[in-house]
């Protein structure tokens, strides 16, 4: 019972050992990390946000110049239908004078046929 009670005292005092040791390992860690990287920490930081800013005001720059090619474009389509529909409204002027016009022809055929038998018959 006592080698037992004794190792698992050895056990314990090596672990208090290590976890005081801890403290000292991370200022050792600490200390190395501090001159080597933390300079460069705020410079990356800096060039990831310098280039999130680019990469964004360049998304946006493009959404503009969508937003105005989609503009232009619904300006053309409106242009189109406006130019249809007066297409149309002039087919339809040009459809009713053709329609005018043959009756009036038929009219004047009857005229001139009739005309004619007068002028025949005297």
């Amino acid at each position: 019972m006592l080698r037992r009670g004794r190792g698992s005292f050895a056990i314990v005092r090596s672990r208090v050992r290590s976890c005081a040791a801890a403290p000292t390992w991370v200022r050792t860690k600490t200390r190395k990390l501090t001159p080597c990287s933390a300079p460069r920490i705020p410079g990356t930081i800096a060039n990831a946000v310098q280039e999130q800013s680019a990469a964004t005001q360049e998304i946006s720059h493009n959404v503009r110049q969508t937003a105005a090619g989609t503009q232009k474009v619904v300006t053309n389509i409106t242009s189109v239908k406006d130019s249809a529909a007066s297409t149309g409204q002039t087919a339809t002027q040009l459809m009713t004078a053709a329609a005018s016009l043959k009756d009036q022809s038929q009219a004047l055929s009857a005229e001139v046929e009739g005309f004619l038998k007068t002028v025949r018959a005297a």
